[in-house]
């Protein structure tokens, strides 16, 4: 009889909510949740994007966890963003965060909420500048002739084709090795690095500029030909 009144009370609230339109209000979800459901809508990126996306979202789970989206207010933003600048993660990286952040708060109609008490950092532009296409056909020609200077091809090419499709430091090309890359996915995993924020960061090995080679009169193949 009691299992019986139970499904009798549970047919009622259907029939309440579909003559009634009445709607089921469900808990809003836990920014671990709704971060792992904004990515899972991003299917169709590229697993390089994807591989940085999923990088960022570690470390704001590691704060917001398991906050409900609903009550993550300006205050904690600002406190995520100086938590990572303690742990020396630069500007640049701790706004990619941010932007993912605000991504995963807008799909649920709550960044317009916070967005005008939070900023993103100031990145420090003293690390360099870009290269515009006449400079890097110049580096790239100037790293070509090393090799040809000295009877073969130098692996300075190699180096500086890297640093520009990368922008990874000195340090963290030299110490490259194949077991760090993955082809699939092309990714390039940095190992340890001189701060615990870099660590670990996947770096996307993206194309090089159209026209950038033959610009410069050389083809990727040169390499092994010489």
């Amino acid at each position: 009889m009691a299992i019986a009144r139970d499904a009798e009370k549970q047919r009622r609230r259907q029939l309440e909510e579909q003559w009634n339109r009445i709607e089921k209000k469900k808990l809003p979800p836990t920014f671990e949740q709704a971060s792992a459901e904004w990515l899972r809508k991003r299917a169709a990126l590229k697993e390089s994007t994807r591989e940085t996306y999923k990088h960022a979202i570690k470390h704001l789970n590691a704060f917001f966890r398991k906050r409900l989206i609903c009550d993550i207010e300006a205050p904690e933003v600002a406190a995520y963003q100086k938590a990572r600048g303690a742990a020396n993660a630069a500007g640049a990286t701790v706004n990619k965060e941010f932007t993912v952040f605000a991504s995963v708060m807008a799909d649920h109609g709550l960044w317009n909420g916070i967005r005008r008490d939070v900023k993103r950092l100031d990145e420090n532009d003293s690390a360099g500048r870009a290269l515009l296409p006449d400079d890097e056909a110049r580096l790239l020609r100037a790293a070509s002739q090393v090799g040809a200077k000295q009877g073969h091809w130098s692996p300075i090419y190699t180096v500086t084709v890297l640093g520009l499709n990368t922008g990874l430091r000195h340090e963290e090309v030299r110490k490259l090795r194949w077991v760090d890359i993955d082809f699939e996915k092309r990714v390039r995993v940095v190992g340890r690095t001189k701060t615990e924020a870099g660590s670990g960061r996947p770096v996307p090995l993206t194309a090089p500029r159209e026209g950038c080679f033959r610009h410069v009169g050389i083809t990727l193949s040169e390499p092994e030909a010489r």
